[in-house]
């Protein structure tokens, strides 16, 4: 089992806030409705629909992942968290980055001097 198998990003976190109208302007640039969707990621229309009005405040790893590939876009996207991906920084800090965009809390502390 892997670590974003267990993950759930929920709206009362604060991670999902730009999530519903992400989708929903993606959606409505791709001209998709909301069985077009449906069809694409197998889940069911009105999932669709409460996950876009915000009324479904939790999504699974897996979910975001199908929903993301469905709307041709990577979940970070989905997510609004893209930013980390142009940006010119060294590897720890944009794994620092991907954790707190999922909502992971990371305390970084500097070494001692010799």
């Amino acid at each position: 089992m892997k670590l974003g198998d267990k993950i759930a990003i929920t709206v009362n976190d604060g991670i999902l806030r730009d999530f519903p109208q992400n989708m929903q302007r993606r959606r409505a640039q791709l001209g998709l409705s909301y069985q077009d969707l449906s069809n694409r990621t197998g889940m069911s229309k009105s999932t669709l629909q409460r996950y876009e009005t915000g009324i479904i405040q939790n999504i699974s790893r897996n979910k975001l992942e199908v929903l993301a590939k469905g709307l041709n876009m990577t979940a970070e996207q989905l997510l609004g968290c893209e930013d980390y991906l142009t940006a010119s920084r060294n590897e720890t800090n944009v794994f620092i980055e991907q954790l707190s965009c999922l909502g992971y809390e990371v305390e970084t502390t500097a070494m001692p001097e010799n």
